[in-house]
C-alpha cells in the first residue's frame, strides 16, 4: 500500500500574493473608509431664527449611527423659554428673551457612540414691518419682499449697483425700473433692469432724461417724470409711449413722481399736481405753502397726498386734491416719510 504523501509548496521572499487575496484586503480598507465616512453625524449646521414670545419648533437630525437616539444639550444653553426633547430632538417652546444664543448639541446612538454640533438661535421681535418706500407705487423692494420679517430681516444687504447716472430706481416684479443715462452709455433713457443680475432687460429713448430722472410703477404702466415732462410708458413690451404732460399739461416739471389707484401725482419745490394714469390729464393742483420753497417727499397710501415741504408736512385728498391737513416746522429741515 502505497503512502500518502503532503506536498506543501512554499513561496519564496519578493513572491506576490495571490489575486484573490489582494482583493481581499482591498475590499477591508475600503470598507474601513465607509464607515469612517459614515460615522455617526449631527446634520443640522444652522437652526432657524426664532420670533420673541411666539411658538418655535425645530428638530435636531442625526445620521450614520444605530437608532435610537438621545439628545442633550452639552454645553452652553438654549434660549429662555426653549427646551430640547431627549427621545426626539424636537427644540421647541416660547422664547422671551431677545438676542443670540449659543449652544452645543450631542446625540448618542444605540451603541453608545456620540457627535456633538455647534449652533445657534438668535430670537428677534416678532411681526412683519412695511419696508421703507414712498407711496404704492415706489416700493424699495419686489413682490414678497414689501416686509421685513424674523425670517429675512438678515438678508437685507447690496447685492450689486451700478455706476452710472441714474434717478432713485423702484423694484417691483423681479425688475428695476430706472431713469437716466443706460448702463456704460451716455444714452438718457428709461430702462429696466434685473432684480437679479443687474443685466439690462429693456431700454426706450428718452431725451429728456438727460442725467437722471425718477420713476414710478403701477401694473400697466412705468411713469417717468424727467425736465419739464412726466411720460408714461407702456410696461409690456414694446415699451411705447402712452402719454406725456409735453401735450397734456406743458411745463409741468417734477422732481418725484409716485401712483396710486389710478392716479399719478408728481412735486416739485412749488407744487403738488395729480394725473389721470390713462390720459396724462391734469386733475388738480396744490401749491406750496407761503415760504416753502422745496420739497423733500412724497408719499400716498389711505386715499391721501403726503407732501413734505421745507417749512411744513401737509396731507391732499388723493382724489380731489382738497386740504386734509398741515404740520409746520419751526426751522426749514429736511423730511422723510412713509405711508404705510
Amino acid at each position: 500500500m502505497r503512502g500518502l504523501r503532503v506536498i506543501e509548496r512554499r513561496r519564496g521572499p519578493g513572491r506576490s500574493q495571490p489575486a484573490r487575496v489582494r482583493a481581499g484586503l482591498l475590499v477591508v480598507a475600503l470598507l474601513a473608509v465607509i464607515l469612517v465616512a459614515c460615522g455617526l453625524e449631527v446634520q443640522n449646521t444652522a437652526l432657524p431664527d426664532a420670533a420673541q414670545g411666539g411658538v418655535y419648533s425645530t428638530t435636531l437630525s442625526a445620521g450614520g449611527g444605530k437608532a435610537p437616539y438621545v439628545w442633550a444639550i452639552s454645553s452652553g444653553s438654549l434660549p429662555t423659554g426653549l427646551s430640547l426633547a431627549p427621545a426626539t430632538g424636537i427644540i421647541s417652546g416660547t422664547p422671551t428673551v431677545l438676542g443670540t444664543t449659543t449652544f452645543s448639541a450631542t446625540v448618542t446612538d444605540a451603541d453608545n457612540k456620540t457627535a456633538t454640533q455647534a449652533l445657534a438661535i438668535t430670537v428677534l421681535v416678532p411681526g412683519s414691518w412695511p419696508q421703507a418706500r414712498r407711496g404704492e407705487g415706489r416700493r424699495s423692494w419686489a413682490g414678497a419682499e414689501t416686509t421685513l420679517t424674523p425670517a429675512n430681516a438678515s438678508g437685507v444687504h447690496e447685492e450689486w449697483s451700478i455706476p452710472t447716472g441714474l434717478g432713485a430706481p423702484v423694484a417691483s416684479g423681479g425688475l428695476i425700473y430706472a431713469a437716466g443715462f443706460r448702463p456704460g452709455t451716455s444714452d438718457p433713457s428709461v430702462m429696466a433692469l434685473n432684480l437679479t443680475t443687474s443685466q439690462l432687460s429693456w431700454s426706450v429713448p428718452d431725451p429728456a432724461c438727460w442725467g437722471s430722472g425718477v420713476v414710478a410703477v403701477d401694473a400697466t404702466a412705468v411713469y417717468a417724470a424727467c425736465g419739464q415732462e412726466l411720460r408714461a410708458y407702456r410696461l409690456a413690451g414694446p415699451h411705447d409711449l402712452l402719454w406725456s404732460t409735453a401735450d397734456t399739461d406743458p411745463g409741468s416739471a417734477a422732481s418725484d413722481v409716485l401712483v396710486s389707484g389710478n392716479i399719478v401725482v408728481t412735486a416739485n419745490g412749488f407744487s403738488v399736481t395729480a394725473y389721470d394714469v390713462a390720459t396724462g390729464e391734469r386733475q388738480w393742483q396744490r401749491l406750496a405753502p407761503a415760504g416753502s420753497s422745496s420739497e423733500y417727499f412724497l408719499a400716498a397710501g389711505d386715499g391721501q397726498v403726503v407732501v413734505g415741504w421745507n417749512l411744513a408736512v401737509e396731507a391732499y385728498s388723493l382724489g380731489t386734491g382738497s386740504f386734509t391737513w398741515s404740520r409746520a416746522a419751526t426751522t426749514s429741515v429736511g423730511w422723510t416719510a412713509v405711508v404705510a
